[in-house]
């Protein structure tokens, strides 16, 4: 079962969509969480791949990126939060009680 830390270490590495390792490879396809009680001790968390396609979601129009994540039979939804300019006025519009248009991005993907 994930554990706050798998959690914790989803929802940083989300943020890294696009940033590339050494090797040219997306480094969010595989994010590795540590043990909080052991260092030593890693997981990894990968992301989902159908027919060659990652399961994922990127609409800067909207400002959604969401991915689905797997290690073993567990499978987790991970949603960016604000990220850029277009998140900080959607955070203003959900302020006053709107509906900002990355919610119906985050609703299909679900």
């Amino acid at each position: 079962m994930a554990t706050y830390q798998d959690n914790a270490e989803l929802m940083n590495g989300i943020y890294k969509y696009g940033t590339l390792d050494e090797h040219g490879n997306n480094v969010s396809n595989n994010i590795v969480v540590k043990s909080a009680s052991n260092p030593e001790d890693k997981t990894t968390w990968t992301k989902v791949q159908v027919a060659g396609h990652y399961i994922e979601l990127n609409n800067p129009t909207s400002g959604y990126y969401g991915a689905l994540y797997q290690k073993g039979n567990e499978y987790i939804l991970v949603n960016r939060g604000t990220n850029n300019r277009q998140d900080q006025i959607n955070d203003g519009l959900m302020a006053l009680g709107n509906i900002p248009s990355e919610f119906y991005d985050a609703y299909a993907f679900s």
